[in-house]
């Protein structure tokens, strides 16, 4: 399954192309469904990552403070961080699309993987399970600190990858075909 906000643009030009209504049930399904198992698919992965050996020595306290400095980030940060990461992250599905080799997909997928290193900016799935792994490690982070940041990241992953890629690329496809029409 794709994380959760890999691939906006192609449920959502389907559903605009399918008859207008934008199925936003169907899409709101799908991303719902989809986010919620990357959370639980990661989640059992971080448990694996827990168990003692697993991981190299001094890793626990490299992810706990990791979490701790993601949970301490200022919810503005969070929620622009997560725009250029929504962003970045539509973007690369909308360029996959444009090439058929696997080295130019690997190509692209390291390049926005770099991108959103550097920032670095966020993936809610990524964010979170970050988070999640460091208060399994003993970061202090609370649940109200960590549905914050989730809300936060979602947020702006979603004005990102729906507002900024997805919606300006429907248009431009709707335009064009109302100017064919």
């Amino acid at each position: 399954m794709e994380l959760f906000n890999e691939n906006f643009f192609d449920p959502l030009a389907a559903a605009v192309d399918a008859d207008g209504t934008w199925r936003s049930r169907e899409v709101a399904r799908l991303w719902v469904l989809t986010f919620v198992f990357n959370l639980v698919g990661g989640g059992l992965f971080a448990l694996v990552f827990a168990v003692d050996g697993t991981l190299p020595t001094g890793a626990a306290e490299v992810l706990s403070h990791t979490a701790e400095e993601i949970a301490g980030r200022p919810t503005t940060a969070e929620f622009t961080k997560g725009i250029v990461g929504g962003a970045l992250v539509a973007l690369l599905s909308f360029l996959l699309e444009a090439v058929d080799s696997v080295g130019s997909r690997m190509a692209l997928a390291y390049v926005v993987g770099v991108l959103l290193t550097l920032g670095p900016f966020d993936h809610v799935v990524v964010t979170i399970l970050h988070v999640y792994i460091g208060i399994l490690f003993g970061a202090a982070v609370d649940v109200s600190t960590l549905a914050s940041t989730t809300a936060a990241v979602t947020a702006g992953n979603l004005v990102g990858g729906v507002g900024l890629v997805t919606f300006s690329h429907v248009a431009e496809v709707v335009g064009a075909r109302d100017a064919v029409d």
